[in-house]
């Protein structure tokens, strides 16, 4: 069993994709220079990103990037994470058996792990975003608004960026005030009786103070709805919000203040139930002198299968639930960016901020009427209240030859729970798993990066550039987490009584550090082609495990990861028709690998869960991006990517009989390196058209694009075969968009916008529970069904 599916080469995948030249595509196509109100759709412009601290174009940097404007956000309605997926090489976006609002990234096959750090850190104006333990949110929804560019970088980042990680970063740009007065109202109407509003507004008070002002308002009714109590599950109701202000009082000094915040609400996520684990609920019960029967279930627990064969009839958008569901999420932040040009060649910043984001969660995750597993926020405490605060000082700048550019910098954060915050379940019928818990976590770090033409030292290596970089992080995170007992035993194994109902605390400490840096040599060939060579190590800190209830495994330790990587990006011309070819291929090996595992305490009958280092593996991947403009007006582009990841080692401890890659029910460890990679497909791709109707002077431009996405199989469990655990691999899919544009009507400042997603009205499954061998059941979340609208625009000052 040791290869559960067989994969084609990656020279087989290579050759495949070179051969698609003509369709395979970045998303940098139709892309313009940030700021720009209106795209050009006859040319492939530039976004100016700043994956290495500071502003270039995306085609200069050698580092493997996709970037979208803010007009390509618009146009291809890009309002979530989540309608990030199959637009991205590499990417993966889904609720890692959570909630639907999680929306998790995952890149090169690595993502979140449950009560770890994320593999990939989403950044708003160059801070990352508070980050909870207990769900794998990143931020508050609504960042996506306003915004001057969206930069997904693959890979360790962790030379430059604050928190260390070992897939790679998300990069959120807001625009920042321009000294025009402009803006523009929307509003949005769509089936789910959807109706948006959205506002910009940009106040140029003087020479020195500018401020924008922008926000959105979204309700959606659901689209899964209980056949019981007729609510509807899967809706969206948020209120967002930012404040940006400039403030250059000197030509050498500006400070750039941002503000925001959101309120977001829904039913729940609609999860679908699937099977029951029969034999599971029969032996469980036997064990405890009872029978299905005692608990209203019918003889061999036949209401079980009543409940799966009624959902079956029903179909992915009824389900009929027995508890409550609910989200409700609520914070925001303030970020301070200081600049100050010391000398035309130097420049010193301070970037510093403040965020908080609390959530209240309650989940249905059996989805039926039955109390086989059912989350909520225990004792009124939210499940997660992080605060966070982080402060960097960075000085960069070039000598006065420009030939070697640096960047130094120190940083530091703290993020610490907002007062004790709980977490409760109805299990298997009979208990109530709850507990506690309080965490603080702090990273101080010390970094420097320095690029260097070795044309300054011999003229014939000019254009070929060395880049070094080095990085030390000191990470630490103390705190407790309880198990609450259902009987009266006393706490065992040092951990401390504090309430009478036994509410037993284990404190644990843990400290991690580690070094991470860079090496790298790019060669410009031509003003329209770079190549590049580089070789990164990345970390991901250890933590403690607050659902630990077993001494001795309070905590675990940092992942690493080095990749090997070459690319090239170029710009050219096929029969005197602009296109454009970017490439990469990429070699990781990714050691200590951190994974979550149940834990139980036969002392004391408590159970939790824990994160452990448990496994090592080889990536391996191609990424191409191309756009052609055949014919005026019409571009084509397109994306591919093919990723092959695979277990070196992987040596599970098991709380139950379980089966492995040996093919035997094994106890107590199960080797399990045949087991597929979390959320990677193999290969995923996307293809597009845009088109540019001309017309008359002074009837405006109409626009229309078409858009197909695929990508492969995904597997979903971290730690079990697919024999054992249904549904753990969610199917592949496709996705068809559309999108129609008439933009400055009559030469009006009007734009209309017509848009359809899934328009095949697709069903598939983008999360997978996970927990048949442990709770019992099997469900899924299902991706967004058909979504059609309208959208009138309003605009100013462009």
């Amino acid at each position: 069993m040791k290869d559960q599916k067989s994969k084609p080469g990656l020279a087989l995948a290579l050759l495949s994709a070179t051969s698609f030249v003509s369709v395979m595509t970045p998303t940098l196509s139709f892309a313009q220079e940030q700021g720009a109100a209106i795209a050009e759709p006859a040319t492939f412009g530039d976004i100016i990103v700043t994956a290495r601290r500071t502003e270039e174009r995306s085609q200069d940097v050698p580092v493997a990037i996709t970037a979208f404007s803010n007009d390509m956000l618009q146009e291809q309605r890009i309002t979530t994470n989540q309608d990030l997926q199959g637009r991205v090489p590499s990417l993966t976006v889904g609720a890692s058996g959570q909630s639907r609002a999680t929306e998790t990234f995952t890149v090169r096959g690595q993502g979140a792990t449950y009560n770890s750090a994320p593999g990939v850190v989403t950044y708003l104006a160059e801070v990352p975003v508070p980050a909870p333990t207990s769900v794998s949110i990143q931020g508050v929804p609504g960042m996506l608004l306003d915004l001057a560019n969206v930069q997904i970088l693959k890979g360790p980042q962790g030379t430059l960026f604050g928190r260390n990680t070992t897939g790679g970063a998300v990069l959120l740009e807001p625009q920042r005030p321009t000294d025009k007065y402009e803006g523009y109202l929307q509003g949005t109407l769509g089936n789910y009786d959807a109706m948006e509003f959205e506002g910009v507004v940009n106040l140029p008070i003087s020479d020195k103070l500018k401020i924008r002002i922008a926000g959105r308002s979204v309700d959606r009714d659901g689209f899964t709805k209980d056949v019981v109590t007729g609510k509807d599950y899967d809706d969206r109701h948020y209120r967002t919000g930012r404040i940006g202000v400039t403030y250059a009082p000197t030509d050498t000094i500006e400070n750039y203040v941002m503000v925001y915040g959101t309120r977001y609400t829904d039913h729940g996520t609609g999860f679908v139930l699937g099977d029951y684990n029969e034999a599971y609920y029969d032996g469980l019960f036997g064990s405890f002198g009872a029978s299905c029967a005692a608990f209203g279930l019918g003889a061999g627990c036949s209401a079980l299968t009543d409940a799966v064969n009624a959902q079956k009839a029903r179909g992915p958008r009824e389900v009929a639930f027995g508890s409550d569901s609910f989200t409700r999420i609520k914070g925001g932040g303030i970020t301070d960016i200081f600049s100050w040009d010391i000398n035309p060649n130097m420049t010193l910043r301070n970037i510093a901020s403040y965020a908080r984001m609390q959530n209240y969660i309650a989940n249905d995750q059996d989805s039926s009427p039955f109390p086989a597993y059912d989350t909520f926020p225990f004792k009124g405490a939210p499940v997660d209240d992080t605060a966070s605060w982080t402060e960097e000082l960075q000085i960069q700048g070039t000598t006065p030859d420009n030939n070697l550019n640096y960047i130094f910098g120190a940083y530091t954060d703290r993020t610490r729970a907002v007062g004790e915050q709980g977490l409760g379940a109805n299990v298997v019928f009979v208990s109530q798993v709850a507990g506690m818990r309080q965490i603080t976590r702090s990273t101080e770090a010390v970094y420097g990066q320095m690029t260097y033409n070795l044309g300054g030292v011999v003229d014939a290596l000019d254009r070929l550039k060395f880049t070094a970089g080095y990085r030390y992080t000191w990470d630490r995170a103390e705190g407790f987490g309880s198990s609450f007992l259902a009987n009266e035993t006393a706490c065992a194994n040092g951990e401390v009584l504090v309430t009478s109902i036994v509410d037993c605390r284990r404190y644990s400490k843990a400290r991690s550090s580690a070094p991470t840096w860079t090496l790298g040599l790019d060669y410009k060939v031509t003003d329209d082609m770079l190549l590049f060579a580089k070789v990164a190590r990345g970390y991901k800190t250890g933590g403690i495990n607050t659902g630990a209830v077993n001494p001795g495994r309070e905590s675990f330790d940092p992942e690493f990861v080095t990749t090997y990587e070459a690319g090239l990006k170029s710009d050219f011309t096929v029969l005197d028709k602009p296109a454009r070819f970017n490439i990469g291929y990429y070699h990781s090996k990714y050691k200590d690998i951190q994974r979550a595992a149940g834990d139980f305490n036969t002392s004391t009958n408590a159970s939790g869960a824990i994160v452990i280092n448990i496994a090592e593996a080889t990536i391996d991947g191609i990424e191409v991006e191309a756009s052609i403009e055949p014919i005026e007006n019409l571009i084509l582009s397109g994306n591919y990517s093919y990723t092959d990841a695979s277990y070196d080692t992987y040596d599970f401890p098991i709380l139950a009989p379980q089966i492995d890659c040996s093919g035997g029910l094994v106890f107590g460890t199960a080797e399990l390196s045949c087991l597929p990679f979390q959320y990677t497909p193999e290969n995923q791709y996307s293809v597009s058209a845009r088109y540019t109707l001309p017309l008359a002077p002074g009837l405006g431009e109409i626009t229309g694009s078409v858009t197909y996405s695929y990508q492969d199989d995904q597997y979903s469990s971290p730690s079990t075969l697919l024999v054992q655990e249904p549904g753990a691999m969610l199917e592949s899919f496709g996705l068809l968009n559309f999108a129609l544009t008439w933009q400055n009507i009559l030469g009006q400042p009007i734009d209309l916008r017509a848009f359809m997603t899934n328009a095949t009205n697709e069903v598939y499954r983008t999360s997978n529970s996970n927990i048949f061998n442990s709770i019992g059941v099997q469900t899924s979340i299902y991706g967004e069904p058909k979504m059609y609208g309208l959208s009138l625009k309003y605009h100013w000052g462009e």
